[in-house]
């Protein structure tokens, strides 16, 4: 089950969403690079490439893949906070696009909720409300592969 998602006035993406795993499962799904590949980006999207070292100063490296055209744009970034299973913090960069090379910044904190997990993901530093929205896009996608990702367990 998920819960609606919210994009907040400016240049932040707001994001809440409930998992019906514990916590342990949700941190795996964003810190384990085999786990993170069967979920990230939105449908018609793959992963051909990834690299995670979540642990402060760590690298992330996610190459994204269209399908269909085999457009390619990459995400870059350093883990500046891990606290297991509760917070990550890191930087992002594409590679390509209107964005390319601006340091953002994604915070994601998950809490227990009964059986499940509840996320609070707040993307900040987006520029505009016009690439806020587009990454809002792209976020609630993979979100959503990840929530059905796991209730296939």
């Amino acid at each position: 089950m998920t819960i609606d998602t919210m994009a907040n006035s400016d240049a932040t993406l707001v994001i809440e969403r409930r998992f019906n795993v514990p916590i342990d499962v949700v941190w795996r799904a964003f810190t384990d690079p085999e786990m993170f590949a069967t979920w990230w980006g939105p449908k018609g999207w793959d992963v051909p490439s990834i690299t995670l070292d979540p642990v402060p100063g760590g690298v992330h490296r996610v190459e994204m893949r269209e399908i269909d055209t085999g457009y390619r744009n990459t995400i870059t970034g350093t883990y500046k906070t891990v606290e297991a299973p509760s917070r990550l913090v890191y930087s992002w960069r594409w590679s390509e696009g209107g964005l390319a090379g601006v340091e953002t910044e994604v915070e994601i904190t998950f809490t227990p909720d009964g059986s499940g997990t509840r996320m609070h993901m707040e993307h900040r530093g987006l520029g505009s409300v016009e690439w806020r929205d587009k990454h809002h896009h792209g976020w609630s996608g993979s979100l959503d592969r990840l929530a059905h990702t796991l209730d296939q367990g």
